[in-house]
């Protein structure tokens, strides 16, 4: 009965939520599993309770569709068990069984009409609104003419039998206090604010240390590759600025005013004269922008070919900023959208393929490119982490230079087209120069840095920390009292922006739970200390509660339906928590009490759990009564009843009504 153990902690809220819950509380649905076709077989006996195969594969066919959430591929009943899903859910079957076998000692039973309600609750036959349809049912009664309503109302009374047998075993889950309830509902509507500190005891590296870790690490420092690249360019820009870039310019100089220009010419969709304000020039500026800070005051510049077309400057005013001692201007600008036409772009996209394929056929591009009448041109020097290489205009760089590298890491190079903005490229990597590996000197700083990291992820590490925060926790009542007496740790007191318990801090660059930092702060006053906290990636913090904001009264409009919803969730994990330790309670210490039988052979042939041919799929020889269960698809032709035998009936319901 441990055969599929190993696999609980990570299958076991899939199962109890997909298939465990339900089973446990309802059993075997009344409906029976349309669509198997073949004689059903007993997959196992506990008690004298016996297990069917078409409960099991009723089961698998579920979870099957659960997990693949109702797109993409439906895992086999291979896959199921090779997952130990399969298996998870056959030893919830065996529960199961289990409980069928005390109930049947319980002697459950209800009158006629009762279990006549019953039937009529079930979803199948209710409308929209809840209420019973009786169009719907009198179709599903004349769709199954040969019904066995002795096994119907049966089935449903072993059911009702199983809920309140599963409920009063459970009835402790549904005390949820008032109080918590209430402290959940102010902690997902009000906001605190922390400061935080994180342990991190020094780390000092010896210069061998350091040295050592150079020297086994010395490919990680080493420079990238350089290369150089034959290539053809096809511009997809305009040739030149055109007549309505010149008739701007001619006007702007011409002694129109520039801002009500701007205003009536420009592409811009900001209309406000063009007004640029007061602006100093970067360490690395646009080309389309230099021209900018060229000019003397008054000038208009000529027109500067920029992303889609041309920009035209004028400077008004000059200072000198006091602080950085730079020029700085104030300037206004006309934007003018120049752009090649569709059909232009086109034609370049052809040739641009056209001279890729015969590249690729004579695996030269400088023979394709003089056949076909092109001029190749050499970029040399250059590396995947060049921002700048010579004859490739800027904004093209970053895809020219990751084409090549890429092409580099290919058994054989595939040519394709490189699409920057300004230029399509057929390119050719002509020669790689291996990258130097500079002396530790060069990269001590990325060295100490890389090895100080590595020195944080040994086990010595983590006990240091360990210790320091037991130290802490024990001298310590404030943050400012940490820094003070383990001026060693070097800590550096942060403070967290307001947030609510539902909401994360990683983008502070933090990775504790927000559950766990309101759970260590609800009995703390204001700076007193809390923790130590271990966040996702191990760290260890100590913290403290610096601000408690209170929900508004807008916030607090929508706490009854909050608190619903809250009470709801905690009911549903409460019940989840004592399902599962009472499953593992009965599975641990009343099965190895019953008689418990189990066909391997059966249950193998339905999970593929036999022999493999060479193209992986499972086969098996399957028994003779089982031969035509379907177990290739982890699904039948036909979909089960998911919610009773009914609902394969409410498609003709519908029609009748």
């Amino acid at each position: 009965m441990h055969l599929f153990r190993k696999h609980r902690r990570a299958l076991l809220i899939f199962i109890f939520l997909a298939v465990g819950v339900p089973m446990l509380f309802f059993g075997i649905p009344w409906g029976g599993t349309p669509g198997m076709p073949g004689q059903d077989v007993e997959l196992a006996r506990v008690a004298g309770v016996p297990v069917m195969a078409s409960e099991f594969h009723r089961n698998l066919t579920s979870a099957g569709r659960r997990q693949s959430q109702g797109a993409g591929e439906v895992p086999s009943f291979a896959e199921l068990q090779e997952q130990g899903v399969a298996g998870e859910i056959f030893e919830q079957m065996l529960t199961s069984a289990l409980i069928t076998s005390i109930e049947e000692k319980r002697n459950f039973h209800v009158g006629q009409d009762f279990l006549e309600d019953q039937l009529k609750d079930d979803p199948s036959f209710q409308d929209d609104a809840g209420n019973f349809n009786g169009a719907r049912f009198n179709a599903w009664v004349k769709a199954n003419p040969n019904m066995d309503w002795d096994a119907v109302y049966t089935s449903i009374e072993e059911q009702l039998s199983r809920q309140a047998y599963m409920s009063a075993q459970l009835a402790s889950a549904n005390r949820i206090l008032d109080k918590d309830v209430k402290q959940e509902l102010i902690d997902n509507t009000s906001k605190i604010q922390m400061e935080y500190i994180k342990v991190e005891p020094p780390v000092e590296l010896s210069e061998e240390e350091l040295q050592a870790y150079y020297e086994e690490n010395k490919a990680n420092y080493q420079d990238p590759p350089t290369y150089t690249a034959n290539y053809v360019a096809f511009s997809l820009q305009p040739s030149g600025p055109g007549e309505e870039v010149a008739q701007v310019l001619e006007r702007a100089r011409g002694g129109e005013d520039f801002a009500a220009l701007a205003d009536e010419v420009s592409d811009l969709e900001t209309k406000n004269g063009g007004d640029l304000g007061w602006v100093t020039e970067r360490e690395t500026e646009l080309d389309y922008r230099k021209p900018l800070f060229t000019l003397a005051v008054g000038d208009v510049s000529d027109p500067a070919k920029g992303p889609n077309g041309y920009y035209i400057y004028k400077v008004e005013e000059e200072r000198t900023n006091e602080e950085t001692e730079q020029r700085e201007v104030k300037a206004r600008h006309i934007f003018i959208n120049v752009t090649l036409s569709d059909a232009d772009r086109l034609e370049q996209e052809v040739a641009a393929e056209k001279l890729a394929e015969l590249t690729r056929e004579k695996k030269d591009l400088a023979a394709a490119a003089t056949e076909l009448g092109y001029t190749v041109q050499t970029a040399s020097g250059f590396n995947v982490e060049s921002t700048e290489i010579e004859g490739i205009p800027n904004v093209d760089s970053f895809q020219f230079r990751r084409s090549i590298d890429e092409e580099a890491g290919r058994e054989a190079p595939e040519f394709n087209v490189i699409t920057g903005r300004d230029n399509l490229y057929v390119a050719q990597k002509m020669d790689e120069q291996e990258g130097a590996t500079p002396p530790l000197s060069d990269v001590r700083a990325e060295v100490t840095t890389d090895a100080t990291a590595a020195k944080k992820g040994e086990e010595s590490y983590r006990e240091a920390t360990t210790e320091y925060a037991e130290k802490i926790a024990a001298q310590a009542k404030t943050l400012d009292e940490v820094k003070t007496t383990f001026p060693e740790l070097d800590v550096q007191i942060k403070e967290t922006r307001p947030f609510t318990k539902k909401e994360y801090l990683f983008q502070d660059q933090i990775y504790l739970q927000t559950q766990d930092i309101y759970a260590a702060l609800a009995d703390k006053e204001e700076n007193q200390l809390a923790g130590p906290l271990t966040d996702f990636l191990g760290g260890t913090y100590f913290i403290a509660l610096t601000n408690r904001i209170e929900a508004t009264e807008e916030e607090k409009e929508n706490w009854e339906e909050e608190e619903k919803n809250i009470r709801d969730r905690m009911l549903a994990t409460a019940r989840f928590e004592l399902t599962q330790d009472f499953t593992i309670h009965l599975q641990e210490t009343q099965l190895p009490l019953v008689s418990v039988s189990m066909d391997e052979v059966a249950y193998n042939a339905m999970v593929g759990a036999g022999e493999e041919e060479a193209d992986g799929e499972a086969v098996t020889d399957l028994p003779t009564d089982i031969i035509e269960i379907s177990s290739e698809d982890g699904a039948t032709d036909e979909a089960p009843a998911e919610e009773g035998a009914a609902e394969d009936a409410a498609p003709a319901a519908d029609e009748a009504s």
